[in-house]
Order: C-alpha cells, then sequence, then structure tokens
C-alpha cells in the first residue's frame, strides 16, 4: 500500500536570489474518504485579498502611495497548501535564514540592511538624510521594513503550525493506514468465511438433491403402497362380506339345531344325569388307578435303584473278570505256545497218517482187483 506523505521541494521555496520565493499562508486539513479510505489532504485558500511583494526593487523616485505589488505562485499540492496569493519578499530587506520547515525567513539583526538601529533611529553615518526627498524614501522603507519583519514572523509561527499540522496529519494518514489494514485483514478473513460458506452451500444444495431425489423416490413408494393398499382393502373387503354370508348361514343353521334339539332337552337332560353318575364312578376308578400307579411309580423307582446297585455290582464284576482273564492270558501265554506248537505238530502227522492210509488203501484195493498179486 503506498502511504500518502508530504513532500517539500527546495527549489519551490528558495530562489536562485536567495529571497523567500512562498510562504503558505493556510493551515492544512487533513480528511479521510470514508469510502475509499485514503487519505486526502484539503486545504481551505483565503481570499485574494493576501498581499505578497514583489522581488524586483523600487527607485527612490516612486510616490509616498505606492505599494508593493501582488504575485499569485502555484504552490505544489503536496506542501499542504492552497493556491493562493503568498508573499515574495526581495533580499533588498536583508539577509535571510532557514526554518525548521526549510523556509527562509528574514534574519533579525540589530541593525538594519539600510543602516536602521533597532529603535528606528538612522545611524549617524548618514547624517541629515532624513531631510529632503531621500530622506522620506528611506523612511518609508524603513517603515516597510519593520512591517515585513512583522509579518515575516507572523508567517513563520504560521509554517511551525502548518508544520505542527503536517505531523498531525501524518498521525492521522497511519491510524487511516492501520484502520485500513484491520480492514483489509477483515476483509480476507470475510472472503475466507464467505469461501466457507460457500463451500456449505455446495454442500447444503448436494443434500437438498439428494432430499429431493429421496422425496420423489418416496412419492412414488407412497403411490405404490396407496394402490397396493387400496388393493388389498377391496379384498379384505370381499373376504368380509364372505365371512358375514357364512355367519348367517351358520347362524341360520344353528338356529334351525337348536329348535330341532329343543323338543329333547328333557331326554338330553336325564342322559347328562345318568353319564354324569357314571363319570363319577368312572372318576372314583381313575383316582384308584392313580393311587395304584403311583404305588408301582414307586416300587419302580426303588427297583431301579436296585438295578442300579446291581448294575454297579455288575461293572464291577466284568472289570475284575477282566483283570483276571488278562492275567489267565499272561500265565498261561507260555501254555498256549505249546499247545500252537503240539496242535501244529498233531497236523502235520495227522497229513502223514492219511497219506500213510491212502497208501495201505490203494495196497489193498491192488490186491483185490489184480489177481496174483498177493
Amino acid at each position: 500500500m503506498n502511504m500518502p506523505h508530504i513532500t517539500t521541494d527546495p527549489s519551490l521555496l528558495k530562489s536562485s536570489t536567495g529571497t523567500i520565493r512562498s510562504v503558505p499562508s493556510d493551515t492544512p486539513l487533513l480528511d479521510t474518504n470514508s469510502q475509499d479510505e485514503n487519505p486526502i489532504v484539503r486545504t481551505q485558500s483565503n481570499s485574494d485579498s493576501d498581499v505578497s511583494i514583489s522581488q524586483s526593487k523600487h527607485s527612490y523616485n516612486s510616490s509616498d502611495n505606492s505599494k508593493p505589488p501582488l504575485s499569485r505562485q502555484n504552490l505544489p499540492p503536496a506542501l499542504g497548501m492552497s493556491k493562493g496569493i503568498v508573499r515574495s519578499i526581495s533580499s533588498e530587506f536583508g539577509p535571510t535564514k532557514y526554518s525548521s520547515s526549510n523556509v527562509h525567513v528574514v534574519e533579525d539583526s540589530p541593525v538594519g540592511a539600510n543602516g536602521v538601529s533597532p529603535n528606528g533611529q538612522w545611524s549617524s553615518a548618514i547624517g541629515k538624510a532624513n531631510l529632503g526627498k531621500s530622506g522620506r524614501v528611506i523612511e518609508r522603507l524603513t517603515k516597510e521594513n519593520d512591517m515585513l519583519k512583522r509579518d515575516v514572523k507572523i508567517e513563520r509561527l504560521r509554517a511551525e503550525d502548518a508544520i505542527e499540522q503536517a505531523r498531525l496529519a501524518e498521525g492521522k494518514v497511519s491510524q487511516a493506514n492501520e484502520e485500513w489494514e484491520r480492514r483489509l485483514r477483515d476483509a480476507t478473513l470475510n472472503s475466507s468465511l464467505l469461501k466457507r460458506k460457500e463451500r456449505q452451500v455446495t454442500d447444503l444444495k448436494d443434500k437438498v438433491d439428494a432430499e429431493k431425489l429421496r422425496a420423489e423416490k418416496a412419492t412414488e413408494n407412497e403411490r405404490f403402497w396407496k394402490a397396493e393398499m387400496e388393493r388389498i382393502e377391496r379384498e379384505c373387503k370381499e373376504k368380509v362380506e364372505e365371512a358375514q354370508i357364512r355367519a348367517d348361514l351358520y347362524e341360520g343353521r344353528n338356529n334351525a339345531m337348536a329348535s330341532h334339539w329343543k323338543d329333547q332337552g328333557a331326554e338330553v337332560d336325564r342322559t347328562v344325569a345318568k353319564l354324569s353318575k357314571e363319570i363319577e364312578a368312572i372318576v372314583k376308578e381313575r383316582r384308584a388307578d392313580d393311587e395304584k400307579i403311583s404305588m408301582l411309580q414307586q416300587l419302580c423307582e426303588q427297583q431301579a435303584e436296585q438295578l442300579k446297585g446291581l448294575q454297579r455290582e455288575k461293572d464291577d464284576i466284568a472289570s475284575c473278570f477282566e483283570n483276571y482273564k488278562r492275567e489267565q492270558e499272561e500265565s498261561l501265554g507260555s501254555i498256549k505256545d505249546m499247545a500252537r506248537k503240539q496242535e501244529k505238530a498233531n497236523e502235520e502227522t495227522l497229513v502223514e497218517t492219511q497219506n500213510v492210509l491212502g497208501e495201505l488203501k490203494w495196497a489193498l484195493n491192488v490186491k483185490k482187483n489184480v489177481k496174483g498179486a498177493g
């Protein structure tokens, strides 16, 4: 950001002849525009009644009614001064010096440039110069010189006031810059918040579109189920009507049966009383049977307990027998081996015996069948 500042051009303040070219006669006023926040220096110009003194020398032959001419100069806007009529002071009124505001002012000397003492009297070097026309001219110039000194002091005070106003303006400008930077930060923050809100709006739009699709699907489902409900309602009404017709039919049958069995009520009552007595007898027998069953159940439980004990004894005996059998097999293993060997030998002997027996039978058959064989 380009910060506005006040610049002073020395070429505009000091002429080539070493005189005061321009002294501001106004004080600048600083104002800020609320819309663009750019500080603008406004100045109020005085009327054209401000008098300036010409840089040229007046001749001593001028009349008593002559006044310094006026001159208008355009001041640079950077000084914070208006375009008005300023006072130009010639170097003929004495030496000048720089003030703190880079403005030349007339140096206050104890003796004037034309030999005038501070008390307004002429020095002894001039003598009787106050006599005649030249003396009157010198006296008039002395008065003008005093007047110009007073004006220079006034302009010096005005210049100091202008510098102070410029400093205040710089402070206001810095405050305006800080305010502008703060608003710029706020604008950046608002921009980021706006972007976030835009993203949220986009997300919400997507959600709204999704909700619209869901609403459309829900509407279609609602129409479908509404049609199904109407169809089911019609079917239910038809079934209810059929059930009502069937109920009326059954009610008619019931009424017919009730009217038919109404005459036989007494016989039915007698039969019911007889059956009640028989049922009571059967119930008594059943209770006796229940008592017998409970007794038998107790006996069965006792028998079951005895059977469980016998089963346990049997299991113990079987385990003992298995142990005994295993021990006997271990003890009789050698005997069994010998028996197997003996059995094998017996089988071999038996086979040989059978072979021999076959041979003998063959020999006997040969003797019987062949003559002269014996």
